[in-house]
């Protein structure tokens, strides 16, 4: 079955769990900044418990709780080869969360946030995006890539969570045998920066590029996942 029938019936149930989330947690609207929601994060993905992070923050355990088993549920997901999806080091720490270490990602984020201001945790178009993201996201690469007849599957990532980054910093890189024209017809979305990759197979990769050195930054995997974390309700 084509990725781009994924079944939309899982998240609008989702939504009736997620309705008194008006808000999203690092956000203004939230009583909680961002960089205390990502230094709690990040704990909470090196295993340390939700009752010592509440003691610690005065934060509701709750919460703490429903994070720490959304953390857990991603460490678990395995990809076609039965291999973690999201782990960076399964031999060592099985962290799934990218250390952020330059200024360029530290700007993104704080910019990813301010977009999130804009929505809550059920929005149905972020809530369809992040399942997309969950199903093709790779620990090989920083980026998503997308076989030349899911383009309609990549719009619906991109209207989701295109809008959350800057526009130059959003980059598609295409396989010898696509063309760009008939492409960027299908897909409405502004792409400044565009290559051809001889290392793809008839797909495209859709990934956030650094504008001082070119290279696929970080921090696009890290918000993905954060978001996955925050937003995904009780099952």
């Amino acid at each position: 079955m084509p990725d781009e029938y994924i079944n939309t019936s899982k998240i609008k149930a989702d939504l009736v769990q997620a309705e008194d989330n008006d808000f999203i947690y690092g956000t203004s609207k939230s009583a909680y900044p961002f960089p205390l929601i990502a230094k709690i994060l990040k704990k909470l993905d090196q295993s340390y418990t939700p009752q010592l992070l509440a003691q610690q923050y005065d934060f509701p355990i709750e919460q703490l709780m429903l994070w720490q088993r959304n953390i857990i549920r991603l460490k678990q997901l395995k990809n076609r080869k039965n291999r973690p999806r999201f782990i960076m080091d399964a031999d060592k720490s099985e962290r799934i969360l990218p250390h952020l270490e330059t200024a360029e990602d530290k700007s993104l984020l704080e910019y990813f946030f301010k977009q999130l201001n804009q929505h809550s945790c059920n929005d149905i178009n972020i809530l369809d995006a992040l399942r997309i993201f969950e199903m093709k996201a790779s620990i090989t690469h920083a980026g998503l890539i997308f076989n030349a007849n899911d383009v309609r599957l990549a719009n619906r990532f991109l209207k989701g969570i295109y809008s959350l980054f800057p526009t130059k910093y959003w980059k598609i890189a295409l396989s010898p045998e696509i063309s760009q024209a008939k492409l960027m017809e299908r897909l409405p979305f502004n792409f400044l920066s565009w290559s051809i990759s001889s290392s793809l197979n008839n797909s495209f990769k859709l990934e956030l590029i650094s504008q001082n050195n070119a290279k696929a930054l970080a921090v696009f995997r890290y918000c993905m996942l954060v978001l996955i974390i925050l937003c995904t309700p009780l099952s």
